[in-house]
């Protein structure tokens, strides 16, 4: 792989055209995060910059072009263009818990709503544009379970729990609505000397994937390998993609 070279340019300068076959992959660095590194995997460089709408902010989440950022220490939270350059306010996260976020549509979508997930407690904040409080939703399982991932594919919220069964999210009003997809139940996939493993459902393509990650080692933080899912919505189950099947 050629090795990357920083674009020479002035750094507070913003947007820049990104490309649309990949994402960027964007790294926050400096002791208050002032600058900004966007890896561009089309071109194969990076650009360095320093933009003050995101210097000292975590970016919960990046949908549709806009990106949601928190300040880390007053917790402000708001939506942001880097494109347009627009900036909308949310109200102020309370809590550091609420670390999950997903849009249910693009913010211009007068229907879009934003969604924080609080995995421990099984609960979320649910705002639209505009709001100045989150309306606050706990016990968002009828079931005893954990919630512990979740994607968007098309207009559908998934949320996979701890247990690896998979719910759908729908809006009834200002409240979501959680229901259980029925489906065979997942084998333990990770070898019983893999103790350790994360589990992820992630989108792509317009396609659900379950992506299963084992780790090993003596603190057991490294990676052994993948077991990649993906979901068949006519039988309601996730059959193992066969070229990850033949390579563990």
């Amino acid at each position: 792989m050629e090795v990357a070279k920083v674009e020479k340019q002035n750094t507070h300068s913003y947007p820049f055209t990104a490309s649309r076959l990949y994402p960027w992959l964007v790294i926050l660095d400096g002791k208050q995060g002032q600058r900004q590194t966007f890896f561009d995997v089309s071109k194969n460089h990076y650009q360095t910059k320093n933009i003050p709408e995101m210097c000292n902010k975590l970016i919960y989440a990046c949908s549709h072009g806009w990106l949601v950022l928190v300040d880390r220490y007053s917790m402000d939270c708001y939506l942001w263009n880097p494109i347009s350059l627009e900036k909308a306010p949310l109200p102020r996260l309370e809590s550091i818990a609420y670390k999950g976020c997903i849009l249910s549509s693009s913010p211009s979508d007068p229907e879009c709503h934003i969604l924080f997930f609080n995995r421990l407690e099984s609960s979320l904040l649910v705002c639209q544009k505009g709001d100045l409080v989150f309306n606050e939703q706990v016990g968002i399982f009828a079931e005893d379970v954990q919630l512990w991932n979740f994607a968007m594919v098309g207009k559908t919220i998934y949320c996979l729990t701890l247990e690896y069964t998979l719910y759908t999210a729908e809006f009834v009003g200002r409240t979501v609505q959680f229901t259980r997809i029925i489906m065979e139940e997942l084998p333990w996939p990770s070898p019983l000397d893999l103790p350790k493993f994360d589990a992820f459902i992630v989108e792509s393509c317009g396609e659900l994937f379950l992506v299963h990650m084992m780790f090993f080692g003596f603190r057991m933080e490294e990676v052994y390998g993948f077991f990649v899912f993906r979901m068949d919505f006519e039988e309601k189950r996730y059959p193992l993609l066969p070229q990850y099947r033949d390579s563990l």
